[in-house]
């Protein structure tokens, strides 16, 4: 399991989004943003949006940092924190150790599609017009309206679930977004 990057908030849920369907997210500077609040004010933690033709998925997260962390080639996890800062463990240490906890009462947050084998993880204030004209790198973090806005991580083309839930462990503690391949009965 390796740490990413991260991404920054100054309120607001962050959006998940398959690289090429970001330029169809228009922030603040549309009505994308008031609609991923009225999502939040029906599902407290998040669901799906209409993104364009697209399909987008909104998670509910507290101001500040969110870590973003490869499980495993085709998985991810987003962790936002709060750590200890008296702890004897390092921040990095503190921040692994939750992220490696066994998942608790996971809540459904919907489905995500992957079309361009790319995600883009953004605060969802942000207009997304200008990162599809990027080139996409794994871990490649964007400054926007503030540093690191956004994100980009690279998940292999297909259809994924996405989940939340929350962890405590010695004195800390951590919201979570589990995205997972789905993995369909044969």
């Amino acid at each position: 399991m390796n740490e990413l990057g991260h991404v920054s908030t100054e309120s607001g849920p962050l959006l998940l989004i398959d690289h090429d369907a970001v330029g169809s997210w228009f922030g603040i500077d549309g009505d994308d943003y008031g609609r991923a609040c009225r999502l939040l004010d029906e599902s407290e933690i998040g669901g799906e949006i209409a993104v364009g033709k697209y399909r987008g998925l909104v998670w509910g997260v507290p101001t500040g940092t969110t870590e973003v962390w490869r499980v495993r080639s085709d998985s991810i996890v987003l962790s936002r924190n709060w750590l200890d800062p008296e702890a004897a463990r390092s921040e990095h240490e503190q921040s692994r150790r939750l992220v490696e906890l066994p998942r608790s009462r996971q809540i459904d947050l919907g489905r995500l599609s992957v079309r361009s084998g790319w995600i883009v993880i953004l605060w969802a204030t942000e207009n997304g017009s200008d990162i599809v004209k990027l080139d996409p790198a794994d871990g490649l973090a964007l400054d926007l309206s503030v540093g690191h806005a956004a994100i980009i991580v690279s998940l292999p083309a297909g259809e994924y679930l996405c989940s939340g839930d929350e962890v405590r462990h010695d004195g800390t503690s951590a919201l979570r977004c589990w995205v997972v391949p789905e993995v369909r009965p044969h």
